[in-house]
């Protein structure tokens, strides 16, 4: 193979010298411009260096030419040996579906669809004959006018998805280099050829998100969007700013409009696009001629309405007697009932006054009520009180601030901070959660205690879990606390510091006999309490059987107590000692936070 290929080569380059030297022989005399070059004793030397890099060059383009196309077959013939080209289309189809899914806030070069119809031809022909594939488009779709109108047409006629997102000028792009915000220009230049490309398609929408809208954008969609279900719409951020929707957006005909968000962009509660929803997220938005009564006129007419959440909303309109009365303006005894609600979230609390003084939360739903420092919880829950049905079915709360260490040592799935409140089942159902923000931490040292007198006569199961900042306890603070728990029937603490304090509240005196119903006694990752403990279950396990308030089970989890004061105390009361969390014993269950991170935030949960 060295032999003949090196045969081959030599024979190639003589041949090209000989002939490339005979022809610069008859154009020697021939000048240029007038002038005529002169033998050179060394020209030889540079004539023959080209003769071969020409042939060189000539022949790596002639092995291209015959060995690339052979390459390719050859590849392709081994490629269709592999498992993955014995996959039938629909199967190989339904592979690539689950793998072009991106992020809409990147610009990568190329999307996924791209990447897969590049690998093979067989993999194109999948990639090509599967719609669904290119109906999905991001922000980096636009990167080229081309590149948008390939993904409008190859993606058919099936329903389009279409999430957006322009990063705001507040962000991080506004500190990076130069070069990054040339890629954020790039960016901007993106979605707008989207949207330029957009209208002739509006009646494909089947979902689309847009982040961090333009004021000055103006070119909201006006067609009809007969599909459309979803559509998430959030302004630009800007001090004294709004960004205001056409009233008649997609023409006011959207039918199936089931998920509507809009943050920081306002379109008025009388357009058609409130009508049939579902899911209702309005926040940061001042509705300009209009009143709270438009929108629990509307909210009355969503009959299947699951998930509502109002944040930051100011209403700065008036509107005349005659446009009240044919709004059909709700009195405090007739209020709304949304039978199907399952979730709502409202804040401030001066909002939430003013909502549920004409709107009943059902039994069954979930109840958010995120706090400031300055809001009094009980003010609000006191005046609307008969119209939140499901405060009546409390039964379990449960205060929990974690560490991120304690978190991690903890296994626990939801918040760091939080309140939380559940039934000692898993599958307790979550009624209320009231975030607290962590500034101002006089919050919860306020609000635990009211919170716990609010409920004293429903709560079965008070559950701590670590001791938030802020939340300074006494013996005779705890005292107020657990004397307004009669019906306390269980007692959990967990990473307690207050632990101590607690235990000294239930022992029993002539004069003091807190929490009479109290049957259980769980304690975790505590130390230090054995005096403590054996005070307290010597003073309520040595009472008569038959005596309410007799304490009867212990459980200690990862607690180091002396086998001496383990020995007491079953002298008493049952004693189960185990070196796993309540969350593992299914004591405590913690609901996983799906939609909210609450970082930054306490949280109280009230569960039945």
């Amino acid at each position: 193979m060295d032999s003949m290929t090196f045969d081959t080569a030599s024979q190639l380059i003589r041949t090209l010298s000989e002939q490339l030297e005979a022809h610069r022989v008859r154009t020697t005399n021939v000048g240029v411009g007038g002038y005529t070059y002169a033998d050179d004793s060394t020209r030889w030397i540079f004539d023959e260096c080209e003769a071969i890099e020409r042939a060189r060059d000539f022949m790596i383009n002639v092995i291209d030419v015959h060995t690339i196309p052979r390459l390719s077959k050859l590849k392709s013939r081994y490629n269709h040996t592999t498992l993955i080209y014995r996959l039938p289309f629909d199967a190989l189809a339904s592979v690539f579906k689950f793998v072009v899914g991106s992020d809409a806030s990147e610009l990568p070069r190329a999307r996924p669809p791209l990447q897969l119809a590049s690998v093979s031809r067989w993999w194109r022909e999948v990639a090509l004959g599967t719609p669904v594939l290119w109906a999905k488009i991001g922000t980096e779709a636009g990167a080229s006018g081309d590149l948008i109108n390939t993904f409008l047409a190859r993606s058919n006629s099936i329903p389009l998805d279409i999430w957006l997102k322009i990063d705001d000028e507040g962000s991080d792009f506004a500190r990076l280099s130069a070069r990054r915000n040339h890629l954020k220009s790039h960016h901007h230049q993106s979605v707008l050829r989207i949207l330029e490309a957009l209208p002739p398609h509006t009646g494909r929408l089947r979902s689309l998100s847009f982040e961090n809208i333009p004021e000055s954008h103006g070119n909201y969609p006006l067609s009809p969007a007969p599909q459309l279900e979803v559509l998430c719409c959030v302004g630009r951020s800007i001090p004294g700013g709004i960004c205001i929707a056409p009233t008649n957006i997609f023409g006011g005909h959207t039918p199936r409009l089931r998920d509507l968000q809009l943050n920081s962009i306002c379109i008025h509660l009388t357009s058609p696009i409130y009508t049939g929803l579902t899911r209702l997220h309005l926040e940061n938005i001042r509705f300009r001629f209009s009143a709270m009564h438009q929108l629990i006129r509307a909210i009355k007419e969503y009959p299947l309405l699951e998930e509502l959440k109002l944040s930051y909303i100011v209403f700065s309109g008036e509107v005349t007697h005659e446009e009240a009365t044919s709004l059909f303006l709700p009195s405090v005894h007739e209020p709304v009932t949304p039978a199907m609600l399952r979730r709502i979230e409202i804040c401030p609390l001066s909002l939430a006054r003013e909502v549920f003084m004409f709107m009943v939360v059902p039994s069954s739903s979930l109840l958010i009520l995120p706090l400031r420092s300055n809001e009094d919880f009980n003010s609000v829950i006191s005046q609307a009180r008969g119209n939140l049905k499901n405060l009546v079915r409390i039964c379990s709360l449960h205060l929990r601030c974690l560490q991120s260490t304690q978190s991690r040592r903890l296994d626990f799935s939801g918040p760091s901070y939080g309140f939380l409140g559940e039934t000692a089942s898993k599958s307790g159902l979550t009624l209320l959660r009231i975030p607290i923000a962590r500034e101002g931490f006089d919050g919860p040292n306020i609000l635990f205690p009211s919170i716990a007198r609010f409920f004293a006569l429903q709560i079965e199961t008070l559950s701590l879990t670590g001791t938030p900042k802020g939340l300074y306890m006494t013996v005779n603070r705890c005292l107020a606390v657990l004397s307004a728990l009669a019906s306390l029937t269980k007692l959990s603490l967990e990473s307690c510091a207050s632990a101590g304090l607690f235990l000294k509240a239930l022992v029993v005196t002539p004069t003091s006999h807190l929490c009479p119903r109290l049957d259980k006694l769980c304690l975790a990752y505590i130390s230090g309490l054995d005096d403590a403990l054996i005070g307290t279950v010597k003073s309520r396990g040595s009472l008569g059987d038959n005596r309410a308030g007799r304490l009867r089970k212990v459980t200690l989890a990862e607690c180091p107590l002396a086998d001496e004061c383990i020995e007491v105390l079953k002298n008493y009361v049952q004693v189960k000692v185990t070196h796993k969390p309540f969350s593992d014993l299914g004591l405590v269950h913690v609901a996983r936070e799906d939609e909210h991170n609450w970082r930054d935030h306490l949280a109280m949960a009230i569960h039945v």
